[in-house]
């Protein structure tokens, strides 16, 4: 994903739009960490919960980990 920029512009952009965020700078480490098909799936969980305890943005957070060695196993 590191070569492909206007997938990752989307990529980013999807997730500011999914948490209602706007600086890009906080979730640029995102990119580079997790593979796409990790950070869909966060996003999709988010979107999907219907009451969130803390925010969006710290459930996405918490999600990415712990996603991410059930896609890569």
């Amino acid at each position: 994903m590191r070569g492909d920029a206007p997938e990752r512009e989307n990529l980013l952009k999807e997730i500011l739009d999914t948490l209602g965020e706007s600086d890009p700078s906080t979730f640029r480490h995102a990119l580079t960490h997790f593979p796409p098909a990790v950070i869909r799936l966060a996003l999709e969980r988010v979107r999907a919960m219907k009451s969130i305890r803390k925010s969006k943005t710290a459930l996405f957070s918490y999600l990415l980990p712990r996603i991410c060695p059930r896609i890569t196993q």
